[in-house]
């Protein structure tokens, strides 16, 4: 959020409480009730409130900033230039010598000493007060005699027109920044003022008409002012224009350090969810796997990252991901050896989203896929991963003799396919999965017990999630939203080697649950009985 007067919001409408920057516009000390000044605004309750939300402040003055800091402003405060156009009415010294009486003009109400106008003793002159919109109420504090012409507001044609041709006058209480100043510059009209606050800044310190009880004097001295005059005509080429303005807040800290709006981040744009497509000898599924996802209904934001482990598929795929273009947002990855299914921890790394799916190339989705696991994941928190598919654990004992025979009877370890209800279970199949990012680059964290695991990564990142993390594996019913095609029946194929490393793994997870319950003895579970045990290795799954 974007508040282009910090004082006035927080008068107007009180605290904010989302990310925001602003703008700061009052001076450190003052006594106006309505907009509270520095002093008081950085101790008022609504600031307070507002603060843990803010990403960084603006002023108009390096007076105003080092106010902000030296009183316990921790957050960025950065300076802009008080842009005004430079496209304006020139002040024309010969007009104005050429007056039978020369114009001395008082401008503006804010942080201004009316007396000391009026106070102003410069025979010849003629001294005028445009009115502001408070004076009934300004006037009351001021001594007024008939030496000061007040003039009703004008048009901004009569003001340019009353700046070329007239010498300014006011005395500061304080400023930060000053309007009439920046416009005098920009035209090169003589202002006689106080150096105080953030003067300086815009007029420098070498300024030939700053008063300090002795305006009288520079005033009737038409040398001083000529001098004031060729001063702020060479002075006027640092007027920053709009243009520069809105570099300067280009360039600042604060700025960028906010992020990037959407609109604006092209390859780097954001999205509700990556899906990672696994691609490998497959490559025929591809096509109406891709297609499915490009016929989605009522979807979140999604990208797609293929990662396909086969070099010489590497046209065909190009040629698949052209077709969907138009209609997916598709980024393609060809590695030229197999790394099987290490790839998703490597991909929080690439995503351009908070969430990933996972999607194996034997998913056909249905119309209503990815919404469907998009809300589930919402639904059941980002310290779950929801799959589709998975083994669940019984109560059982790790057969120290024998641990392969818990995978040859469903009594011990049951496979649950997509068709089959919602359940916790304890393994999730990684051809469908969807978790929030965080959950993969934690599971990364963890060094694999043995390399050969990458064939079973899916398993081995539930078992760290499940079992050291406490991160719950859910299984949901999804029958109506995938079928799988050319696909084994119990997630792991045909594959020799990856069925030895499943057994090595469940070994390893029934070993850790054993250990993560040592301080307590273990139940066995017997037929019907329960008794209790000192067996190291009994267990059931951590969520159950």
């Amino acid at each position: 959020m974007f508040v282009s007067a910090v004082e006035e919001h927080f008068h107007n409408h009180g605290a904010i409480e989302e990310p925001w920057v602003g703008v700061i516009h009052q001076v450190p000390h003052h006594n106006l009730r309505r907009y509270p000044d520095l002093a008081r605004l950085i101790e008022s309750e609504v600031w307070l409130r507002s603060v843990p939300f803010c990403r960084g402040l603006w002023t108009l003055s390096n007076y105003a900033r080092e106010f902000l800091l030296t009183n316990g402003v921790r957050i960025p405060v950065c300076v802009l230039p008080y842009a005004t156009s430079s496209e304006v009415p020139q002040f024309d010294w010969d007009r104005f010598v050429s007056q039978e009486t020369p114009r001395l003009l008082h401008v503006g109400e804010f942080q201004r000493n009316f007396q000391s106008f009026y106070d102003l003793h410069v025979p010849g002159w003629r001294k005028q007060l445009l009115i502001p919109p408070k004076w009934p109420i300004h006037s009351r504090a001021v001594v007024v005699n008939e030496s000061v012409e007040l003039v009703p507001r004008v048009s901004d044609v009569e003001y340019d027109a009353l700046l070329q041709e007239s010498v300014v006058f006011v005395d500061l209480i304080d400023a930060p920044a000053n309007t009439v100043i920046v416009e005098c510059l920009a035209r090169a009209t003589p202002i006689c003022v106080n150096n105080v606050g953030g003067v300086a800044e815009y007029l420098g310190e070498d300024y030939p008409l700053y008063h300090n009880g002795n305006a009288d004097g520079l005033l009737t001295d038409f040398t001083k002012l000529r001098l004031a005059h060729d001063y702020l005509l060479e002075r006027r080429k640092r007027v920053a224009s709009d243009e520069e303005f809105l570099r300067s807040i280009r360039s600042s800290v604060v700025y960028l350090s906010l992020p990037t709006p959407q609109s604006q981040l092209g390859q780097f744009r954001r999205f509700d969810l990556t899906v990672l497509i696994e691609s490998g000898a497959k490559i025929e599924s591809l096509r109406p796997l891709l297609t499915g996802l490009a016929m989605q209904e009522n979807a979140p934001d999604f990208e797609i990252v293929i990662w396909n482990n086969g070099p010489n598929d590497s046209r065909a795929v190009a040629k698949i991901v052209e077709g969907v273009r138009p209609h997916l947002s598709v980024r393609t990855i060809i590695g030229c050896d197999n790394i099987h299914g290490g790839l998703r921890f490597a991909l929080p790394a690439l995503a351009r989203s908070d969430v990933l799916l996972v999607c194996g190339d034997s998913v056909a989705p249905h119309p209503t896929f990815v919404r469907t696991l998009f809300d589930a994941h919402r639904r059941l928190g980002t310290k779950t991963m929801v799959c589709v598919r998975g083994h669940l654990l019984r109560p059982h004992r790790l057969e120290i003799d024998s641990p392969e025979s818990a995978w040859q009877t469903e009594s011990q370890i049951t496979f649950l396919d997509e068709s089959m209800p919602a359940t916790t279970v304890d393994f999730g199949s990684g051809d469908c999965v969807i978790a929030s990012m965080h959950l993969f680059r934690h599971a990364a964290s963890y060094p694999m017990t043995h390399p050969e695991y990458r064939l079973v990564d899916d398993y081995w990142m539930c078992q760290v999630l499940g079992a050291r993390m406490g991160v719950k594996i859910y299984k949901i019913q999804a029958s109506d939203i995938l079928h799988f095609s050319n696909c084994d029946e119990n997630g792991f194929g045909d594959d020799p080697l990856v069925h030895e490393q499943r057994v090595r793994l469940y070994i390893e997870h029934m070993l850790t649950l054993s250990k993560l319950s040592a301080a307590e003895p273990a139940k066995v579970v017997v037929g019907a009985k329960t008794r209790r045990s000192t067996a190291p290795a009994v267990t059931k799954g951590p969520h159950r």
